[in-house]
């Protein structure tokens, strides 16, 4: 049931973005693309060693970021990671990322386990809250 999930969201992002997804044990679980090249779709990798539900919500997530950028046309760009308003757009960012990847989810009747997608969110965007601070606590 979630292989098919996951081919569900696949075929999504291929039909309607022309991203593809790599599934590979050295996965990344990204979203990659060129940011010199704005005609470049990117493509998404994901850690197939993870379990099959991991997979599918890391890639609803890296989903969310291709429906972001898109529905804010916003293209690939240089963000300067060592300053604060760098890491605030990429938190922002990801917050949007998880955000459009649940509405993607329910888009394509996934029935997604909301708190399990809460904890998966509220884990990922912890961890950026710390990269955040621990750089205003340096300035």
């Amino acid at each position: 049931m979630i292989d098919q999930k996951i081919c569900c969201v696949e075929a999504f992002l291929i039909d309607e973005y022309d991203v593809c997804v790599d599934f590979d044990e050295g996965g990344t679980d990204e979203y990659w693309f060129d940011p010199d090249d704005p005609e470049d779709n990117g493509l998404i990798s994901i850690n197939s060693g993870n379990p099959p539900l991991t997979q599918l919500i890391v890639l609803l997530h890296e989903a969310g970021h291709v429906l972001y950028r898109k529905k804010n046309n916003k293209t690939p760009s240089q963000v300067d990671r060592t300053t604060i308003d760098g890491k605030m757009e990429v938190m922002h960012e990801e917050m949007m990322a998880w955000y459009e990847g649940w509405n993607l989810s329910n888009e394509l009747r996934l029935n997604i386990d909301k708190e399990l997608w809460q904890e998966n969110y509220c884990s990922s965007l912890l961890k950026y809250i710390k990269w955040v601070l621990n750089e205003s606590e340096e300035n």
